[in-house]
């Protein structure tokens, strides 16, 4: 006569339709898969454009510091400080004027830069009120060689002017 033994853990009361409780099955990890790549996907276009007005901003302030600090020079050493730009390369330069001729001698002259753009940020003079040269001289006295502004663009639309007063020398940045 044979013995069946049976197994004191096994569970003999498990029906097909009662849920197991050790785990996810694999359609339910899918589900919330597609469901958090839907939620991204809505999320990516807001998060290109902030990341856009962020690179314009911090653009305009880098430039806008630096041609303070150029101001701050001038009035510190008492040698004309030149800021120049290039709309083409998308980049500018600081150049201490030490034979104060106006004009930025890159090989003689201590210079600072190049400083870059950001990628797809755009670099041009104002259509309306901007400078005459692409390069601005601040003097000793604190005061600018003229008052102009330069317009920070990007592909999204976002535009920020920097404005520099000639009497002054005053540096400003506005969204625009």
């Amino acid at each position: 006569m044979k013995t069946k033994f049976s197994n004191p853990t096994a569970r003999t009361d498990r029906h097909p339709s009662v849920r197991r409780a050790d785990g996810f099955s694999a359609i339910e990890l899918m589900v919330a898969l597609v469901i958090m790549g839907v939620i991204l996907a809505m999320g990516l276009p807001s998060f290109s454009s902030s990341l856009g007005a962020h690179r314009i901003n911090s653009d305009a302030g880098a430039l806008a510091s630096q041609m303070q600090l150029a101001r701050g020079k001038a009035i510190a050493e008492n040698i004309p400080h030149i800021v120049s730009w290039s709309a083409s390369t998308e980049q500018y330069f600081v150049v201490q004027d030490t034979n104060q001729d106006g004009i930025p001698n890159w090989g003689t002259e201590p210079t600072n830069g190049p400083f870059e753009m950001s990628d797809g940020i755009d670099l041009t003079n104002c259509t309306s009120g901007g400078f005459t040269t692409n390069q601005i001289i601040f003097f000793p006295d604190g005061s600018a060689s003229e008052t102009g502004c330069l317009e920070l663009t990007n592909a999204k639309g976002g535009v920020m002017q920097l404005s520099v007063l000639q009497p002054s020398g005053v540096v400003d940045v506005q969204a625009n």
